[in-house]
């Protein structure tokens, strides 16, 4: 039996439904880091963990105050996007196959999420289509304080679930439709920019669903913060020191907790055990840079060392069973993706 996928507001009225394909008007993207790219991002890392080539597809578009972007993954994964500091990021699910946990917690149709916090948001499941709303915190305070009155307004705001209002998941999927249908210019990192009235309009309107829907939404529990924070730290902890990336054992003392509450937390907020999870992170993190036109590595070696593997061999091995694909492989396609595209260009 196929799986079913369950809907959220904004797409359809029946609870379940099977998929069908990625949804109208998506463009095929190599990878996480190409959906992020030319967005108001600070870093994030994506790890698909079924075998095989990823098949992502998304859209985006930003203006100087707001962003919108789509994207549709149809194989299980886990991963973590931190926006800049000065956004804030409204993750508004749209569709899913089965359990799909967003910073610890399951989504329900309907659920969506806000959060400001320096550490992101994570997400895992097993396949989903969503939305994700981006806006500048400034911007969306001034918006709050014509509309509410309160010239001192200021927004604390961490971490936040709601029930997003069908106006504001409509508002959002036809500005993406009528933004890709007006011969909107794509920049080199394949963002649909967007600037003026529109751009102040959105923000309006993300300023009424606070003000309407949003404002008093229940907060992160304590717990579930603490567990977020531990994965958070341990990933940073094995990004920022890929030439000897701790052990479990050093995780443990560097973060001051057992390794029974470590597993519990990567359990909790990623759905992986701790060594399999940063594992998976490490090698989509060389796959985009592998994958990456724009700054292509000059070998693999080179991938292999950013990414924590000292020894090129064990590297390959693990890199082509998570990918089906050798990385040198890999890497030769992105140049020849390259030469392509400079031949063409140069064409008279």
């Amino acid at each position: 039996m196929r799986p079913k996928v369950r809907h959220s507001i904004g797409l359809s009225n029946a609870k379940t439904e099977e998929i069908s394909g990625k949804p109208a008007g998506l463009q095929k993207i190599v990878s996480f880091a190409e959906q992020l790219r030319g967005m108001p991002i600070g870093e994030g890392h994506l790890a698909l963990l079924d075998a095989g080539a990823p098949s992502l597809f998304g859209k985006k578009f930003a203006g100087k105050m707001s962003s919108v972007s789509r994207m549709y993954l149809p194989g299980r994964f886990t991963g973590y996007t931190v926006p800049h500091r000065e956004w804030l990021a409204w993750h508004i699910p749209l569709s899913w196959i089965g359990d799909y946990i967003f910073d610890g917690q399951e989504v329900k149709p309907g659920d969506a999420f806000i959060t400001g916090e320096p550490n992101g948001y994570t997400a895992h499941g097993k396949g989903r289509d969503n939305l994700t709303i981006g806006v500048y915190r400034p911007a969306l305070e001034e918006a709050l304080r014509a509309l509410s009155g309160q010239p001192d307004l200021r927004l604390d705001m961490k971490w936040l679930r709601f029930r997003p209002s069908r106006r504001l998941v409509s508002q959002a999927l036809r500005l993406q439709s009528s933004l890709s249908q007006n011969d909107t210019k794509e920049t080199a990192d394949r963002v649909y920019k967007y600037h003026g009235t529109l751009d102040r309009d959105f923000v309006d309107v993300l300023a009424h669903e606070y003000f309407t829907t949003v404002g008093n939404a229940p907060r992160i529990h304590g717990a579930r913060r603490r567990a977020f924070d531990i994965a958070a730290e341990a990933r940073r902890l094995t990004f920022d020191t890929p030439d000897a990336p701790p052990s479990l054992s050093q995780l443990c003392s560097l973060l001051g907790v057992g390794e029974t509450r470590l597993f519990e937390a990567f359990h909790e907020i990623h759905g992986l055990a701790p060594g399999e999870c940063l594992m998976a992170l490490r090698l989509g993190a060389a796959y985009e840079r592998l994958t990456n036109p724009a700054t292509p590595p000059r070998s693999v070696k080179e991938v292999a060392l950013d990414a924590g593997f000292t020894k090129s061999g064990y590297f390959a091995r693990k890199f082509q069973e998570q990918f089906g694909k050798l990385p040198s492989a890999v890497l030769a396609e992105t140049r020849a993706v390259l030469r392509d595209t400079n031949f063409t260009c140069s064409a008279p």
